[in-house]
């Protein structure tokens, strides 16, 4: 009884109707830099093991595909998103690591390199031919 009385006491202090909001983690939004301007074409190709004009050319193929729908949450541009995957794939490091160096969270960087892996797979059809017939032996 005493408990619901010091209860009852504490539900008539007016700093109990005030409204605070909940604290969050801040939002992190970092610049990311334009890649394939940045690099001329002999650093480029050091840098994602591919010339800038078979990027250009890949791109082009699959850039459909890498569009968001929306500009919200300040998306990752196509070209973004495939310099991304080239220099996950040249360099093999770890994603938190490729998150730090494209200015990207690791969930982000998860997707962006399964979407771009998922549409660059689906041009095999056109690009790898096994042969044809069985040699003579």
């Amino acid at each position: 009884m005493a408990r619901q009385l010091r209860m009852m006491a504490f539900e008539d202090d007016s700093s109990d109707n005030e409204y605070y909001p909940p604290v969050g983690r801040p939002r992190w939004v970092k610049e990311r830099m334009d890649l394939f301007s940045n690099y001329d074409d002999r650093d480029f190709v050091t840098r994602f093991c591919l010339s800038k004009a078979l990027a250009l050319f890949l791109l082009k193929r699959i850039e459909a595909d890498l569009e968001y729908t929306s500009d919200r949450n300040a998306c990752v541009s196509p070209m973004g998103q495939l310099l991304t995957t080239l220099r996950f794939y040249a360099t093999g490091c770890s994603q938190p690591t490729m998150g730090n160096y494209m200015g990207a969270s690791k969930s982000t960087i998860h997707s962006i390199i399964q979407r771009v892996s998922v549409s660059i797979a689906s041009l095999r059809e056109e690009f790898i031919a096994f042969p044809q017939g069985g040699r003579n032996k």
